[in-house]
Parts: structure tokens; C-alpha cells; sequence
């Protein structure tokens, strides 16, 4: 073997590693032209030509004529394909999958865009319409009828007002509300409109304001319980029977409330004095309970810190206050006299060795008009003990419900040094100290009181 077939032999056997391929392909030879280029670095005799140029007259070597393998690259258009995964790639797949992916994540983009720009549209319009109806801003000013029901809850009321056309966003009106710490709202019928903001829609609804279902109640000073039972039945409140019942079974949370007999079983009725005469606005078909809350609550917000401290000075209790101004009140109609006659009971009062008894004619009424008749069976020991005739000092309990001013004038009596009383037809109180100067004004008011009678006769 020559040295050319040594040569051809080296160069058929040389490979190079495909760096395309992968782990365990089969290698591809590199053209030939490159191999013999690599070859030829090592050996300076060029491969297609062989060992030696043949000299004049000499023929070629056999090899020459044909040449081992390919001699030229390939052309750019039959570059091998870049492998895949499965395999070698068809020709020119690569660069349009490229296009297409992009093509795909711009029009994915897009639409992201725009769910979002469409979104923030919505928040913006949610907010600009939520804004408007807590506010009341460019709403109807048209009245409507509300009905809430008794025992509604807060999302019943929202629909109820989002179906009246009150409010347009029910879940903003019970976030808002749970926000203020809104609660306590009334049933009943009200009177709205879409121009109220929210918080006027809660104070309506706490309140009670805009009903159209509600009683103005008036109650007087020195009206009894049953007074004011007969008059909430009158307009409609409640039942006169159940009022009464909610007085002595319900249970109510005032602090005041232990400072009373309660459990006393000669006391008539235990909240009577307590239910404070004041006009109040009460719902047709209100729970009993409810109302009897109302008249304590009030009782309650008048009674101030400089009154109970009074109560201290005089050593009285609460119960002996609202007693004794309940007698002041029934004896005392004329509020510029209550302090005198104020005056009057307690020197009785500091004097028991002298004047055990009050003696005060309201007294005797309320017995005979009240407890008597409301009362199935006889009970005497219970007459004795509200007949300021019988019993010694204060009555058992208070004899009506007295007003603001009488329960001052309990607490701050004029002095003086008066034990006796009394007043004509016309309203003129005559003071005294001992009983013959009372007796003689017994008689001044008796002719004072005939005249008057005599008078009327003539105009009659």
C-alpha cells in the first residue's frame, strides 16, 4: 500500500461530532472537502490531486480520476435542519412557529388590555354610582311609602328600600351601615325619598321620624298608669291590659330600677312615678315593652348627676323623691306653689312626734279611683298603706307619675315653718301654722268657694 492509500484511508475514516446531535445520535460525516482541508493540515500533499504531480508522458493515478466523497458544501437551501425532540425538524418549520407565537401572545395581550381598561370602566362606574347614592347627589326628590316590617333584618331592609327606589346599591347600604355601627331601626311605614342620604335614612329608621304610622302621645303631669294606658289604647299604641302587664313582668335595664320596692308586696304598680309625662311620638302597633322602654329611657335622661347628689344631701332615696314629688304634684297644680307646698310636707316629714301623718287628700284618691277598682280582690292592708291618713310618712309608693318640676320642688322645699294647707276654687293657697289657723282657713276658702258657686248658678 502506497502512500496515497494510506492517505484516502485516514480521510475515510476521520469523523467529526455533530454538535447538533444529541446524546446517543449517530454521528454525521462532515463533507469531504472539509475533512481533506483538516487532513491536509497534517499532510502536505494535497488530497484531490494525490502524492506527486505526474511528470510529461506519465498517466495519472486511478485515484484521481474519481474523487472519494463529496468535493464540494452544501448549498445554503440544503443546510440540514436544526433537530427536535422528535426528530429532525421539516425544512424551514422553525422561523414560522416563531411568527405564529408571537402573532399569539400580542392578541393575548390585547385582550388582556382590555378586560382590564373594561374593568376599571366598571370600578370607576360603581364608585361614581355608589358615591351619588350614599350622598343622595342627583336623585329623585319623589316621596314614597316604605313599609318595614316587624323583626326585618338589615338585608331585608336594604332590598325593601332598593325595590322603593330609596337606595340603587343595597350591598353598599349594608356595608355603610355596618361601617356607622347603624343598628336599632323600627318597623313600620315611613316616608322617603332617593334624595335622603344614608345616615338620614338611619336616624329615620332609629328614630322613628317619618312615619306615617305614628301616634303623637301627650301624656300630663300627675297622670297615673292607667291614665296613660287608656290613652295609648286610645290612639292606637297598644292594648291598655298589655301596657299595663309590661309594667309588671318585663324586664328592663336601668340602673335606676334597682333603687326601687319592687318586690314589695304592698306596692300597687311598680313603674308607677316612672313613666316621665312628656310628649312622645309612638308607632301604631307597637310592641308593649317597647313603649314602656321609651317612658323609662326618658325617666332616665332627666335624672342628673346634680339630682341624685341632692337626694344625697337630703338623705332621700329615689323612691322617697319620685313619691313625694307625686303628692306634690296632685296637690299642687300651680308650679310656683310646688315649693311651698314642698315646704310644707317636709316639716312634717322632720317632725314625725309631732305630725306622724301627712295626711294628703290625693292620697285617699288614689286608693278609691285607682288601686280599688283595679284590683279583683279586696286588699286593705294595701289601701292603709297609700292613705297618708293611715299610714305614717310616705305612702308606699308614688301616686302618680310627676313632672320635672315636681320632683325639683321635692328636693329643694321653701323654707318656712308651715304644717297646714289649702286651696279654694280659684286656685289661692292659704298657709298656716297651727291647726286652729288652718281651721280658720278652712273657712275662708269654704265662703270663697260658695261664691263662686252662687255666681255660676246666676249665669246658668
Amino acid at each position: 500500500m502506497n502512500n496515497n492509500d494510506e492517505f484516502e484511508k485516514l480521510i475515510n475514516s476521520f469523523r467529526l461530532e455533530d454538535p447538533d446531535a444529541g446524546e446517543g445520535r449517530e454521528q454525521k460525516p462532515l463533507p469531504q472537502r472539509t475533512q481533506h482541508r483538516e487532513a491536509s493540515a497534517e499532510k502536505p500533499v494535497r488530497a484531490d490531486r494525490g502524492s506527486a504531480r505526474p511528470g510529461p508522458g506519465q498517466a495519472r493515478p486511478a485515484h484521481s480520476a474519481k474523487r472519494t466523497g463529496p468535493q464540494q458544501c452544501p448549498a445554503p437551501s440544503q443546510a440540514r435542519p436544526e433537530a427536535s425532540a422528535g426528530g429532525a425538524a421539516p425544512q424551514g418549520s422553525g422561523p414560522v412557529r416563531k411568527v405564529k407565537k408571537k402573532k399569539y401572545r400580542v392578541l393575548r395581550g390585547l385582550l388582556i388590555a382590555l378586560a382590564v381598561t373594561g374593568f376599571c370602566f366598571y370600578l370607576a362606574f360603581f364608585a361614581l354610582d355608589a358615591g351619588c347614592d350614599v350622598f343622595g347627589i342627583n336623585q329623585e326628590e319623589n316621596e314614597v311609602t316604605v313599609e318595614i316590617p316587624e323583626g326585618s333584618s338589615l338585608s331585608d331592609i336594604a332590598s325593601i328600600l332598593k325595590d322603593k327606589g330609596v337606595i340603587s346599591q343595597p350591598l353598599v347600604f349594608r356595608l355603610y351601615a355596618k361601617y356607622k355601627e347603624a343598628d336599632g331601626f323600627q318597623f313600620g311605614e315611613y316616608i322617603m325619598t332617593p334624595k335622603m342620604t344614608y345616615d338620614q335614612i338611619f336616624s329615620v329608621l332609629q328614630k322613628g321620624e317619618d312615619r306615617v304610622d305614628v301616634a303623637t302621645v301627650v301624656i300630663w303631669e300627675g297622670a297615673t298608669l292607667v291614665d296613660i294606658a287608656a290613652e295609648l289604647e286610645k290612639l292606637g299604641v297598644c292594648p291598655a291590659d298589655k301596657f299595663i302587664a309590661a309594667t309588671q313582668d318585663g324586664e328592663y335595664n336601668f340602673e335606676f330600677l334597682q333603687k326601687i320596692g319592687e318586690d314589695d308586696p304592698l306596692r300597687f304598680y311598680r313603674l308607677e312615678g316612672y313613666l316621665f309625662p312628656n310628649t312622645h311620638q309612638m308607632f301604631l302597633g307597637e310592641n308593649p315593652e317597647s313603649v314602656v322602654k321609651r317612658f323609662l329611657q326618658d325617666f332616665n335622661d332627666q335624672m342628673t348627676a346634680d339630682l341624685y347628689s341632692r337626694m344625697n344631701e337630703l338623705n332621700m332615696t329615689l323612691e322617697e323623691t319620685v313619691t313625694l314629688a307625686s303628692i306634690i304634684q296632685k296637690e299642687a297644680g300651680d308650679p310656683d306653689e310646688m315649693a311651698m307646698v314642698s315646704g310644707v310636707f317636709h316639716n312634717r316629714l322632720n317632725n314625725p312626734g309631732t305630725f306622724p301623718k301627712l295626711e294628703s287628700d290625693p292620697t285617699v284618691f288614689y286608693v278609691e279611683r285607682v288601686i280599688k277598682k283595679q284590683q279583683a280582690m279586696q286588699n286593705q292592708e294595701m289601701y292603709d298603706a297609700y292613705n297618708t291618713y293611715k299610714c305614717e310618712g310616705l305612702p308606699e309608693g308614688p301616686i302618680c307619675n310627676p313632672g320635672m318640676e315636681a320632683i325639683k320642688a321635692a328636693l329643694y322645699p321653701e323654707e318656712h315653718g308651715y304644717y297646714f294647707f289649702i286651696t279654694d276654687n280659684e286656685g289661692k293657697y292659704y298657709y298656716a301654722v297651727t291647726m286652729d289657723e288652718h281651721e280658720a282657713n278652712i273657712a275662708k276658702a269654704d265662703r270663697v268657694n260658695a261664691e263662686l258657686a252662687a255666681q255660676a248658678a246666676e249665669e246658668g
